[in-house]
């Protein structure tokens, strides 16, 4: 049962492109089919103002890594042959990799043929292995949202300082000062403009008074409700700050 990891999407890459380019990384994401390649780019982007934002595109660009039972490698560990063994919370896919190792060293002792193929895995077996890491990832978010819905149900109708940390088409992603929490705003939280994305410049720009929210930018908001059955909090920006 290997832990494969694919190459990049080479589409994801060349639109991200122009917008790397705009913030000063010249090294052509095309090269992005070597790992080594990534963690240049990583260096190259680590001392700019948008490193969050960036990254976060690049990783998107990635493949998610998965169990099958066909080995294509592990791009993101540089390893031409890569699987779950052992960690300090045993998962599943762990203990198949054991019976599998375990039953040929027993064919091993016992019969005088011998023979250099593991254990074969079923891929279904593996498929489910995936799914269900998925699952867990899923509800670990979601845990993670019902502690902050929690931890700030009291304070409703309290204004927090927040800065802008990543920017989309549906919204921004803010750090609330000085918690630590993160957390994201649709852009109907904003009533003061009508705000567009620009996909280059990694920012909303407003229509009526030309305003351009990108990360970094300071914000006064106000938390409306929290909702812990649907683990939600609202938000409406009050005014805008200076910028870091």
């Amino acid at each position: 049962l290997y832990r494969v990891h694919d190459s990049p999407d080479m589409r994801k890459l060349q639109k991200l492109q122009q917008t790397f380019f705009r913030f000063g990384v010249r090294t052509s994401l095309a090269n992005l089919v070597e790992p080594k390649c990534f963690n240049e780019v990583i260096e190259q982007i680590q001392e700019l103002p948008h490193f969050e934002q960036l990254q976060i595109l690049l990783l998107r660009s990635m493949a998610l890594a998965v169990y099958q039972t066909t080995n294509k490698g592990h791009f993101g560990l540089a390893a031409e042959y890569y699987a779950h063994f052992t960690s300090p919370i045993r998962r599943y896919p762990d203990l198949v990799v054991h019976r599998a190792l375990k039953e040929k060293l027993h064919h091993d002792q016992v019969s005088k043929i011998k023979d250099k193929r593991l254990p074969v895995v079923n891929s279904e077996l593996a498929e489910q292995c995936s799914q269900q890491e998925r699952r867990a990832e899923k509800a670990e978010r979601q845990s993670i949202d019902l502690m902050k819905v929690d931890f700030l149900a009291p304070h409703a109708g309290q204004t927090f300082q927040a800065v802008v940390i990543s920017v989309d088409s549906s919204g921004f992603r803010v750090n609330l000062e000085p918690h630590g929490l993160e957390w994201f705003l649709p852009l109907e939280s904003m009533l003061d403009d009508f705000y567009i994305y620009d996909e280059v410049r990694l920012s909303l720009q407003g229509r009526r008074k030309n305003r351009t929210l990108q990360a970094g930018q300071r914000l006064e908001i106000r938390l409306l409700r929290a909702d812990p059955i649907h683990r939600t909090l609202e938000f409406e920006v009050v005014r805008w700050l200076g910028s870091n």
